[in-house]
């Protein structure tokens, strides 16, 4: 997918859509200009028939290349759509300043009436064209103007007054200087919008990475509240709300839930003769041990100390004896306890949910069990219902 840029109004478009946009602007602006050549064509007949126009004006000649050049820059735009479109828009300019100069030629009385016909060009470029191009464009109007009054001259030099011509001449002059002077104006207004909206576009980048970066700040806070910070499991705090929730899920719809709490034997005896550090150690690498044994479903968490309560949904009296023993086998893989200072065994009692019991006495069910593996000499699992 193509990267997203903003888009005025707080819309955001995908640039694929927009360079979609962008290589339609010039095939609609050429049809349009089809559209003015055909309009202008269709004039060019009337002022023939009418007289405005000298019978001997070549209107398939002029506005056949014209219609050939736009079919040309027509295609270009189609094959081509990587190229700017003020490339194009300004041939397809100079070709009616051309076009209507040539007319111009032709014309009788109307032909300082036709005059306008350069401001509707130069309309079009201040749109379409860069600043120089307008320029240039407007150069090209004023040389086309200068070469009619100085062909008129040629033709007609004993009745041609030079105070209109003149006259005509500075009011062209004129206008296209005003026309250039609004293009200036005109795009620096536009390279202002552009850099405003870019500096928007900055912002909202910016504003946007300051959500990201609030968002894991939250989200690490949260995983703190709820995350033993040695283990890395979840911590009491969050097992005791996870408890109470699947309680009272199971006294609305009873369903299997078991409670484990499991300690791990002689640990103080790894503090006493390693350290401290080589006891977190132990605990950090029994709570990755059991977490990678566990379902999706189940919750280990850190309970206190050496202690680790687990939580089983939706199983049964074996299956969740089933799921101890085989964490229990798991410590005692001699690939595990070789990464160990020394054996690591837990003990654990386990109690099932009944009707009406609370997290709390469920708790003190699965406490009890745990008491009497120890006293049964550890390495064992007890269930509180034996």
């Amino acid at each position: 997918m193509g990267s997203r840029t903003p888009a005025q109004g707080g819309a955001i478009l995908d640039t694929t859509t927009e360079d979609r946009l962008r290589q339609r602007e010039p095939l609609q602006r050429l049809r349009l200009g089809l559209y003015s050549y055909l309009l202008l064509w269709a004039a060019t007949l009337l002022g023939i028939r009418t007289g405005l126009l000298q019978a001997d004006t070549p209107h398939w000649l002029l506005f056949g290349a014209a219609l050939l050049v736009t079919l040309l820059l027509a295609l270009q735009s189609r094959y081509c759509p990587g190229r700017d479109p003020s490339t194009l828009a300004f041939p397809h300019l100079a070709v009616a300043t051309a076009l209507v100069s040539a007319l111009m030629y032709y014309a009788n009385e109307v032909r300082d009436m036709m005059m306008f016909c350069y401001f509707i060009i130069m309309t079009f470029g201040l749109f379409t064209l860069r600043l120089r191009q307008l320029i240039l464009l407007a150069a090209l109007i004023l040389c086309c103007a200068g070469l009619l009054d100085a062909l008129e001259w040629q033709r007609q030099a004993d009745n041609k007054a030079l105070l209109p011509t003149l006259a005509q001449l500075s009011l062209l002059i004129g206008g296209l200087a005003w026309f250039i002077y609004i293009g200036a104006h005109l795009r620096l207004f536009r390279r202002r919008e552009r850099q405003q909206q870019l500096r928007l576009a900055a912002q909202q980048q910016h504003l946007e990475a300051t959500n990201q970066r609030l968002r894991d700040a939250l989200e690490a806070l949260e995983q703190m509240a709820i995350r033993d910070p040695l283990t890395g499991i979840y911590n009491r705090r969050y097992f005791m709300e996870r408890l109470h929730q699947e309680v009272a899920r199971c006294q609305r719809h009873p369903r299997p839930l078991h409670l484990a709490m499991l300690d791990l034997d002689h640990f103080k005896r790894i503090n006493d003769q390693y350290g401290h550090p080589a006891g977190d150690r132990v605990l950090e690498q029994v709570a990755e041990i059991l977490g990678s044994l566990l379902r999706r479903t189940d919750l280990l968490a850190r309970y206190g100390g050496e202690e680790f309560a687990l939580l089983l949904v939706d199983l049964s009296d074996s299956g969740a004896r089933q799921v101890l023993a085989r964490l229990q086998q798991r410590l005692a893989d001699p690939a595990v306890q070789a990464i160990l200072p020394q054996p690591v065994t837990f003990s654990a009692g386990v109690a099932a949910w009944r009707p009406n019991d609370s997290a709390e006495q469920l708790i003190e069910r699965a406490d009890q069990a745990l008491y009497a593996a120890k006293h049964a000499g550890r390495d064992r699992v007890a269930s509180a219902d034996d």
